[in-house]
Formats: C-alpha cells, structure tokens, sequence
C-alpha cells in the first residue's frame, strides 16, 4: 500500500522518476508474488509515465491488491 500511495503522489504531482520507480518496486513485488496482471499494470506505468493513464491504473491496481489480498488471505486460514 505503501508504494501505490507513492505511486499516486508522484503521478499527481508529475514527478516522473519517482512515478517510473514507485511502478517498478510494485511491478517487481508483484512478479515475485505470481500476480501477474499486477505486475503487467505496474510496467505499463513503469515503461512510460507521461502516456500511462496513471489514475486508471492506480484504480486497478487497488482492486487487483484487494483481491491478491482476500486470496492469500483464505490461502493462509
């Protein structure tokens, strides 16, 4: 939550090279986690911040957090 906090903060502000490595740290933290549409979300952000729709994808990532969430979630119990 962390990083999509600071994902958005970059983004709102235009700081591109912390929107690029804010989008990398979640890109990579997904990848490792198997969340694969995470991480395809994340590099979309990563590879080009000016074209990304970055509040779109924020969006998304959020639900995507929430659902990798509940699963693991019912995983662990």
């Amino acid at each position: 939550q962390d990083k999509l906090s600071e994902l958005a903060s970059a983004a709102s502000t235009r700081d591109l090279e912390t929107t690029r490595k804010s989008a990398h740290a979640i890109k990579s933290m997904s990848a490792n986690m198997g969340a694969a549409r995470l991480a395809a979300l994340a590099a979309e952000t990563e590879q080009d911040p000016r074209a990304a729709d970055v509040s779109t994808i924020i969006k998304q990532l959020e639900g995507h957090l929430t659902d990798y969430g509940a699963a693991l979630a019912a995983y662990l119990d």
